[in-house]
């Protein structure tokens, strides 16, 4: 995996005791794609614990895409709190294929957790 995961300096919001936001760059590597998306631990982002993420800005060459951050397979009921979310990329509706080159796309996003 490749995908490069970049602090935003300075965009760090604490909430409350234990809650943090903070903002990364996340920019994929050249064909490297993997099905489900590029896997993102809550370590890689400085938490311990993953609440959600949103996705803020999508730029170069990836103002052709759409992104969405999915939850690991553990039903969220039971365990609301994770410790790895996927970026998944698509094309219209649909996932890109494996191994697509994104090189040349920039996402940012925020992430909630503690």
């Amino acid at each position: 995996m490749a995908l490069t995961i970049t602090k935003v300096p300075d965009i760090t919001y604490y909430l409350g005791e234990s809650g943090v936001q903070r903002a990364y760059n996340l920019q994929p590597g050249a064909s490297d794609y993997v099905p489900g998306g590029y896997p993102i631990t809550a370590s890689a982002v400085e938490l311990g614990k993953l609440i959600g993420a949103q996705l803020l800005l999508v730029s170069g060459t990836g103002a052709g895409y759409t992104a969405s951050f999915v939850a690991q397979a553990t039903p969220l009921a039971t365990n609301p709190y994770q410790t790895q979310i996927n970026l998944e990329v698509l094309s219209g509706s649909t996932q890109v294929s494996a191994s697509t080159d994104l090189s040349g796309a920039s996402f940012t996003a925020l992430f909630l957790g503690w």
